[in-house]
Order: C-alpha cells, then sequence, then structure tokens
C-alpha cells in the first residue's frame, strides 16, 4: 500500500491511481442497457478496469461486464476508440483480482500449448 502523509494531496487531484491495475487478457462480454457485445478485459484493479470492445458505450453508461464467473457491475467512466475504463459500483476483493490475474496466466499456457500441439502436428503431417 502505498505511504500517504497528510501533506498528500488525494490520487483525484494528482493523476495518480488509488489501486494499482494487474495486466490480464479475459475473454468477456459487455452488457447495458442499449445492448450488448464481446470485449476483452485488458486489465483491473480492485476499483475498476479498462476494456477493450469493437465500440464501447459512452461515458456515463450503467454496464455490466461478465467476466469468467464474475458479474462486475459499473459505469463506464471513459472511452478512447476502442478502449474504455470502468468503475466498479463495489470494490472488488484484492484475491478477486489476483484470481482473475491467475486465470489470465493459465488461459495463455493453455493457449500458448495448443499452438504447439498445432505447429506439431502440422509438421509431422507435413513431413510424411
Amino acid at each position: 500500500m502505498r505511504n500517504e502523509t497528510a501533506c498528500s494531496p488525494p490520487a483525484s487531484l494528482t493523476g495518480k491511481r488509488a489501486r494499482s491495475r494487474l495486466r490480464v487478457s479475459l475473454p468477456a462480454r459487455i452488457v447495458s442497457a442499449t445492448g450488448s457485445g464481446d470485449c476483452t478485459v485488458v486489465d483491473v484493479s480492485e476499483t475498476g478496469a479498462r476494456v477493450a470492445a469493437p465500440e464501447p458505450p459512452r461515458p456515463g453508461v450503467m454496464v455490466v461486464v461478465r467476466c469468467l464467473h464474475l458479474e462486475l457491475f459499473g459505469t463506464l467512466v471513459w472511452r478512447r476508440g476502442a478502449l474504455a475504463g470502468i468503475a466498479f459500483d463495489a470494490p472488488l476483493r484484492r484475491d478477486q483480482v489476483v484470481g482473475l490475474r491467475g486465470l489470465a496466466d493459465e488461459a495463455a499456457r493453455m493457449q500458448d500449448e495448443a499452438a504447439r500441439q498445432a505447429a506439431r502436428a502440422w509438421a509431422q503431417g507435413y513431413d510424411r
């Protein structure tokens, strides 16, 4: 945790994040009153997430991000092209954030292994 003195300005005034974000790359779905679509959770913290989506909702819209076993309720607070920031209505527990990172790491390992197996199968079939 960051050690702030009584003289330190709050994070909102300095542009610094109150919570650190963990990089993840997890498939998800973003749902709002105006529609839904696939997205990727790019990074996550206890208080919010950055997502990538072809057409994210506009700022101010309440959303639900369905990612694996979690439904993350929040408000879309910014959008730049395909990237968008979501502030959660209720913070995640630290173990949930770390758990998402672990799942992202495992998914990446599985994807790498599947690619190696496909390349190996192709090479073995190619040699025959």
